[in-house]
């Protein structure tokens, strides 16, 4: 979100764009239907060749950008991407015979790099963490919760454990069923005292089944106050998932944005084929209250939804960011019989299995 900017991967590099163009190409799009033959790319500022990009991440100061294609991590700057169209990546790093990238976080000053054998790594990629599951950082950057032997784990930079919670499995229906396993898929530490956890479960041919969702709750602000002890919430979110729509282990599937303002978290699963995108709510900072809600939408017509893909097959959405920038218009929206004027203050951005972003306002 530099200077109210989206990066964008493509089956042969990415792309930068002013996220004002993209709403103008959205608008159009949707209003001339098929008819229109408007892509991301021609109101792009910069495309970058690189083919097989499977993950962007731009870093805490928004001044470099990750780029990972299998083990290969290349970093570009992200104003000159924006304003010098230069292509040329500033430093680029391999993982070797680590294995390929499978997520990619930014901490306060360095990053850190999960492999799809789970090992954990950062700084210059040597040693690191075994047998590591999923990966996130605390939001200033200076602590990392990893899911590791079927316990969360928070780490500070230098990969020192500073806290270990087990993880209570159990709160799963059936989970000593005998042929099954569970694992941690996903990591989410959305506040200093929350962090979401997903879950697949693992049938006798290693194949993901049904999907958990579970939201660790510090008794206190953060997670490194002695006194507090952590409370488990599960979460019904993970609705419409269909296991074979993408292959096992390719996560983390798991996909959340944090709207601070609301106390809201927007989430969605890639492997969802129904209800896409679901909401959380928190309570108040000033209420003793420590339960999350789901939230559901009442009105059909302001639910944000996914449709299918052009030949009928079911769609899924494979990127998803959400934006937290002042926005260029106000809506009109119906609430009850009255037309209200509000002011969006977050933009919903969904890439979709077809290619397609979809841009959905978010307004209360």
């Amino acid at each position: 979100d530099l200077h109210a900017a989206v990066f964008l991967a493509h089956p042969n590099g990415f792309i930068a764009a002013r996220t004002k163009a993209l709403i103008e190409a959205s608008k159009e799009a949707r209003e001339k239907g098929k008819a229109s033959t408007r892509c991301a790319q021609d109101c792009c500022v910069t495309d970058v060749p690189l083919p097989g990009v499977t993950l962007l991440a731009l870093s805490r100061d928004q001044s470099v950008l990750a780029a990972c294609t299998g083990s290969e991590i290349q970093f570009f700057s992200a104003t000159s991407l924006l304003t010098d169209k230069d292509i040329k990546p500033s430093s680029s790093c391999s993982m070797g015979r680590s294995g390929t990238v499978k997520d990619f976080k930014w901490l306060d000053n360095a990053s850190i790099v999960l492999s799809n054998g789970g090992l954990l790594s950062h700084g210059s990629l040597g040693q690191g963490l075994k047998d590591v599951d999923a990966v996130d950082c605390s939001k200033d950057g200076n602590h990392i919760a990893v899911a590791r032997k079927n316990s969360l784990r928070i780490l500070t930079p230098d990969l020192k454990e500073t806290c270990c919670m087990a993880l209570l499995f159990q709160l799963w229906p059936d989970s000593d069923s005998e042929g099954t396993d569970i694992k941690v898929d996903s990591i989410g530490w959305v506040r200093d005292d929350s962090i979401v956890v997903g879950c697949v479960r693992l049938n006798e041919e290693s194949n993901e089944e049904d999907y958990l969702v579970k939201v660790i709750r510090s008794g206190g602000d953060t997670f490194f106050e002695s006194s507090s002890k952590p409370v488990v919430l599960r979460c019904d979110v993970s609705r419409g998932i269909r296991n074979d729509i993408l292959p096992s282990g390719v996560g983390p599937n798991l996909l959340l944005g944090y709207l601070h303002r609301w106390d809201l978290l927007v989430v969605t699963n890639k492997k969802s084929t129904d209800d896409h995108i679901s909401l959380l709510k928190w309570p108040s900072r000033t209420d003793e209250e420590r339960t999350v809600v789901y939230l559901e939408m009442v009105e059909d017509r302001y639910s944000p939804r996914i449709d299918l893909q052009e030949n009928d097959d079911d769609n899924v959405i494979l990127g998803f960011g959400v934006e937290n920038v002042s926005l260029f218009q106000k809506i009109t929206v119906l609430v009850g019989p009255e037309q209200k004027e509000v002011a969006p203050q977050h933009l919903l951005l969904c890439l979709t299995s077809e290619g397609k972003l979809i841009i959905y306002y978010l307004a209360r």
